[in-house]
């Protein structure tokens, strides 16, 4: 799935920032964090090439130990750690349009900078992250009656600033849930193989937690050890979603992710 490959990215940049650090053994062991994603290029009967390279780690992990069944057992699954994301595209909108959708529904945290960086003129732009390379691939545009002289990436920040604010009134964890819809034509793009001229329906949720723990010192990690906080979260968007006072957005919502 393209969401397991995007996110992985994160993880990988995780695994670099607390590697030079020092912190990374701790993270791992105390908190539950595994860097990267991995996957299984031969999953055999489990089919599923993330769940299969899972039962591998998971295996190793409990016996806290790799033998030679362990290495053998990786090697016949081709296990690899699999990046994505922030070095190609954070929001992983690219690689779906890229494989032919259309209509599109991106669920995003804390803002909306990987959505607004897609919109640069140039087909590529050398970028960094918190220190660290990364990249930044222009792949939309709007229709020039749209735009009336000003530039895809400025004319996004502008219709960003209209998106419907739900109705967040007695959450716990989400602070804020931003929603809006953008109709788009593709910039044509070498490097991820899209073609000029392709219209494409962005659906964006942007939804604002507040974590704390790790999160409160600037590493937004969520570990197996979160089940409550994940709950929390859980319950908070899904009472959002069903209030009264924001029944037109959640309708919207739906419609788009029927067109999937």
């Amino acid at each position: 799935p393209v969401y397991q490959v995007a996110a992985s990215s994160s993880a990988v940049y995780a695994g670099m920032a607390l590697s030079s650090t020092g912190d990374l053994p701790w993270v791992s062991g105390e908190v539950g964090v595994r860097a990267p994603v991995y996957a299984a290029a031969h999953p055999g009967e489990v089919r599923n090439p993330f769940a299969a390279a899972s039962a591998i780690l998971n295996s190793i992990a409990t016996n806290n130990s790799v033998d030679e069944h362990a290495t053998n057992s990786l090697g016949e699954a081709g296990v690899v750690g699999l990046f994505d994301g922030a070095y190609t595209d954070n929001s992983a909108i690219g690689h779906a349009v890229e494989a032919g959708a259309t209509s599109v529904t991106s669920l995003i945290w804390g803002g909306f900078r990987a959505i607004v960086r897609l919109f640069i003129e140039e087909s590529f732009q050398a970028s960094t992250v918190e220190g660290y390379p990364s990249a930044i691939f222009g792949l939309f545009t709007f229709p020039e009656a749209t735009l009336k002289g000003a530039t895809a990436y400025d004319h996004v920040q502008m219709l960003i600033t209209d998106f419907t604010v739900m109705d967040t009134i007695g959450s716990q964890r989400v602070s804020a849930i931003q929603f809006g819809q953008l109709q788009l034509v593709t910039r044509a793009n070498p490097w991820f193989g899209i073609e000029e001229g392709r219209n494409v329906t962005l659906t964006v949720l942007n939804v604002n937690v507040t974590l704390g723990g790790l999160d409160a010192e600037g590493a937004p990690v969520v570990a197996e050890t979160d089940a409550t906080l994940l709950q929390d979260v859980a319950r908070d968007i899904t009472k959002i979603l069903c209030a009264s006072s924001n029944n037109a957005t959640t309708q919207r919502l739906v419609q788009s992710l029927k067109k999937q």
